[in-house]
């Protein structure tokens, strides 16, 4: 997992629309990046109704929000429409974003995976906060992490 103050990898990944984006296209803001299982996983169908509740907050912080997941943009398209998603799914099939920023495990039933973890990357890139959970339970609520970004919002996006 990444340490408070590295620079985050920088990636390029398809969302659900089939569109590139990049880190890079949020420079200038903080970033929420929420690294999800996939499809299959309830937690993480959880996770991406309870981040579509708090978005408009972060919104209002001048963050962005992003979900990261190893499902193909055909998938996260479904999931997207599902829980009418006003923010990106992109999609790491390869794994290798979820490598770069530590949240990769070799195998999970015979199946390669990334556990699920949440990243916020400050207005230049660097790693203002990381936390990854190995279980269904554990990481931070939009709530928990609030007043990160709050900090942020006063602070011109750095942390």
């Amino acid at each position: 997992m990444l340490r408070n103050g590295e620079n985050a990898p920088q990636f390029a990944l398809n969302c659900q629309d089939g569109t590139q984006h990049t880190l890079e296209d949020y420079r200038g803001k903080p970033v929420v990046l929420i690294f999800i299982r996939g499809e299959f996983c309830p937690t993480a169908h959880k996770s991406l109704h309870m981040w579509q509740n708090f978005y408009g907050s972060i919104k209002g912080l001048n963050a962005e929000l992003v979900a990261i997941s190893h499902d193909t943009c055909e998938v996260s398209k479904q999931l997207h429409d599902k829980y009418t998603l006003s923010y990106p799914i992109f999609s790491d099939t390869d794994l290798v974003i979820s490598k770069q920023y530590g949240v990769y495990i070799d195998t999970y039933k015979e199946v390669p995976y990334g556990e699920p973890a949440l990243v916020v990357v400050d207005r230049d890139g660097q790693v203002a906060y990381s936390v990854i959970s190995s279980g269904p339970k554990g990481l931070p609520t939009p709530e928990d992490i609030s007043s990160i970004l709050v900090y942020m919002s006063i602070h011109g996006g750095k942390y």
